[in-house]
C-alpha cells in the first residue's frame, strides 16, 4: 500500500465509490419495484371506480392508502441515500486507517 497522500486519497475515493455504488443498485431496484407497485395500484383502482367494481368511498380507502405507500417509499429513498453515503464514509476511513497504520513503523 502507498503512504503518498496523492494515493491514499484516490484510493479512499476509489473506496468510497464502490461501497456507496453497490448499496445503490439494491436501493434504486427497491425503489423502483415498490414505485411500480404503486402505479398499478393506482391504475387498478381507478379502473375498478370507473368500471363500477368499487363505490366512491372505497377508491378513496383506496387510494389513501396508495398516498401511504407512496409516503413509505420516499422515506425508504432518504435512508438508502443516507446509508449509501455512511457506507461511503466508512469504506473511505478504512482506507485511511489501513494507510495509518502501514505508516506506523
Amino acid at each position: 500500500m502507498s503512504i503518498l497522500p496523492g494515493d491514499i486519497l484516490q484510493q479512499m475515493l476509489d473506496a468510497a465509490k464502490t461501497a456507496a455504488g453497490t448499496q445503490w443498485s439494491t436501493f434504486s431496484a427497491d425503489i423502483k419495484t415498490f414505485s411500480q407497485n404503486v402505479l398499478n395500484d393506482t391504475k387498478n383502482t381507478t379502473e375498478k371506480l370507473a368500471q363500477g367494481k368499487i363505490t366512491e368511498d372505497e377508491a378513496k380507502i383506496l387510494y389513501d392508502g396508495i398516498v401511504g405507500e407512496g409516503k413509505m417509499i420516499a422515506n425508504y429513498a432518504q435512508e438508502s441515500v443516507k446509508l449509501a453515503a455512511q457506507n461511503a464514509i466508512n469504506a473511505a476511513s478504512n482506507v485511511l486507517w489501513n494507510a495509518i497504520l502501514a505508516a506506523v513503523p
